[in-house]
């Protein structure tokens, strides 16, 4: 390891596993996850979301003489707010987060979104609307919002929140994408509303050939594939204006057809600087964002 640039994740995000191409990280970087390379480590990467008490007060681990901290999150601050807490964040020396100000940027945005957008939409056998959403907690009133459109429009909801709909025992991800096919319209609703956090809950309704009806990030244009492709609810003045909308727009076959043009066109220039940005593994830019780091302090 001695002729090895180290970098450590000191925790994982939600205990999940690190998951990348082993194959693509490059010479001369190792990334590990073993703590007791942690005084060998050029940098260090800490999930600042699941941090607890102890690195918030200052009893966490002591930052080795010349050693590259990096704070990493997917989540908004919104949620964690240990993420705007100067106090901790100015420990760090690089971001990785999905901020796009961020000195490595890691979205939620995938390279094989660019050939599975382009997928067909099929026949909505399966309802209007439908949502999965298990938590009530938010930052932006989708709770209250989704409530209200369920006074005034049919929608299944198959996630924990307003749950009317069954899900198969054992129902994961494949459940969700098929079912969201079927429909309609998608929920498509962030629990907080924040520049560029920008989620999952947009890009799996579009891959699937369901309209998003979106709630959350303010500057959600700047990451759409093509025009005209999401229903945004701040367009409306509120829950039943929107469901009169989405009901009349789904019986107008012509109208509705339009909502995927964009798929049969080439994205905008926009969201294919997105696609570059995202092309490169996000543990690659790390290391060429450590490596460059680390020679502006030789």
């Amino acid at each position: 390891m001695e002729d090895k640039t180290i970098i450590l994740f000191y925790n994982s995000m939600w205990g999940q596993p690190l998951d990348y191409p082993k194959q693509e990280i490059p010479e001369p970087f190792v990334i590990t996850e073993d703590r007791s390379l942690y005084d060998k480590a050029a940098a260090v990467v800490f999930h600042v979301p699941s941090l607890g008490f102890d690195f918030v007060v200052g009893r966490g681990p002591i930052k080795r003489k010349g050693q590259i901290w990096v704070a990493w999150s997917m989540e908004s601050a919104a949620h964690h707010p240990i993420l705007s807490m100067e106090l901790v964040m100015r420990r760090f020396d690089l971001t990785m987060t999905h901020r796009r100000d961020s000195d490595i940027w890691c979205p939620y945005i995938l390279p094989s979104h660019r050939d599975e957008l382009r997928k067909a939409p099929i026949e909505k056998t399966g309802g209007l609307l439908n949502a999965f959403i298990s938590s009530a907690y938010d930052t932006n009133g989708r709770t209250e919002y989704l409530g209200e459109m369920m006074k005034h429009i049919e929608v299944h909801s198959y996630g924990k929140l307003f749950r009317n709909a069954p899900q198969p025992k054992g129902a994961g991800r494949e459940f969700k994408l098929e079912t969201m096919a079927r429909h309609t319209f998608s929920i498509a609703f962030e629990n907080a509303s924040e520049a560029d956090y920008v989620t999952e809950k947009f890009y799996d309704p579009l891959i699937e050939g369901s309209v998003p009806v979106y709630l959350g990030a303010p500057n959600i244009e700047e990451f759409a594939p093509g025009e005209k492709c999401f229903i945004d609810v701040s367009d409306f003045d509120g829950p039943e204006a929107l469901s009169c909308f989405l009901m009349d727009l789904s019986r107008d076959e012509a109208h509705y057809s339009e909502y995927f043009e964009w798929k049969k066109r080439p994205f905008l220039r926009s969201f294919e600087e997105l696609l570059q940005a995202a092309h490169e593994p996000m543990l690659v830019r790390l290391c060429r964002k450590v490596g460059d780091t680390l020679k502006t302090r030789a």
